[in-house]
């Protein structure tokens, strides 16, 4: 009989570790058509991404010829931040940390970020965006773009950010936009 299948956050994380080094062939055009959809990036953006996988926010970002001054991924799957570490890591702007978006590896109140992302981790049923931004000071931060997906439920934005858009049947992109500075 086969191995049992691992539930929870540490399936999650198995998952997309196994599935690390092909996740540009089977996910990318999705995540690039949602960025394409969805981020509006200023000419010199800090951007933070939670739930990064290998990296293709910083990479979409590069492609417009923003110039990245910080990008910080923070995901749990330790294979797929190897991939975005051997990608970009020697650029010296892409710091890949391993983490829990429920439990932010970020001090209280930080506001270095200008834009802050998050596409296909929350559903209705995993993760709390909220918890997660009550960690971030986002008064600094131009663009937040939080994506939740729902399968049996119609998806709802996190407090303080407001619909956009869907991104699918069963996915709405819930933002914030404010001018530079945050305000």
């Amino acid at each position: 009989m086969g191995q049992p299948l691992a539930t929870g956050k540490y399936g999650v994380m198995v998952y997309y570790d196994t599935i690390a080094p092909s996740y540009r062939e089977l996910y990318g055009a999705e995540q690039l058509s949602k960025y394409s959809a969805s981020v509006r990036l200023s000419r010199s953006s800090r951007i933070l991404d939670l739930g990064c996988g290998v990296g293709l926010l910083y990479e979409y970002s590069v492609s417009l010829g923003v110039e990245v001054e910080l990008y910080v991924g923070i995901d749990l799957s330790f294979e797929s931040l190897r991939e975005l570490r051997a990608r970009y890591s020697r650029e010296g702007l892409a710091e890949a940390v391993a983490g829990d978006i429920d439990r932010l590896p970020i001090r209280d109140g930080v506001r270095v970020f200008t834009n802050v992302y998050s596409f296909t981790v929350y559903t209705c049923s995993y993760g709390n965006p909220e918890d997660a931004l009550k960690v971030l000071d986002l008064s600094s931060a131009e663009e937040v773009a939080i994506s939740v997906l729902c399968s049996d439920e119609e998806p709802r934005c996190p407090q303080g950010l407001s619909v956009a858009g869907k991104l699918g049947r069963a996915e709405v992109l819930c933002k914030a936009v404010r001018g530079p500075g945050g305000a």
